[in-house]
């Protein structure tokens, strides 16, 4: 109990300017609280979420400006366009990479190019990166 009798609940400030923050950030996303007081996306699909993580995309893009304009030209033939790929063709085999190898590199560039970022990366029947799974990350 406080002096005035009123109960005092110790709130950690570190921890409510955290919260604060959070919700500022979200609500500057569109996000909105439901009546569950849960904070909802404003919408789905695609288009949404890029619009969400476009914020973030313009930061890492920024700082990774240098790795991009260094390795595209020597990783693009890498990446095989949509009109190239024969799905049926596709025998995606998981591999685990170092991250100081050149495969590390091309999922880098490709995490840092597509519009939407993906941990799992499918490779062509010539080592061509052709497509991704979307998986949240």
């Amino acid at each position: 109990m406080g002096k005035n009798g009123k109960a005092v609940i110790c709130v950690s400030t570190r921890e409510a300017t955290l919260k604060k923050r959070l919700r500022r950030h979200l609500k500057s996303l569109g996000f909105h609280k439901t009546d569950e007081g849960v904070f909802a996306p404003p919408g789905a699909g695609k288009d949404v979420i890029r619009t969400i993580h476009s914020i973030q995309r313009d930061d890492r893009l920024a700082v990774n400006r240098e790795f991009i304009s260094e390795r595209f030209s020597s990783l693009i033939k890498y990446f095989a366009s949509g009109k190239d790929i024969d799905v049926a063709r596709l025998s995606p085999v998981l591999q685990r990479r170092s991250s100081d190898t050149w495969e590390s590199e091309l999922f880098r560039l490709a995490a840092l190019t597509w519009s939407v970022r993906s941990r799992t990366v499918l490779a062509g029947d010539s080592d061509t990166l052709c497509g991704t799974t979307i998986t949240a990350s």
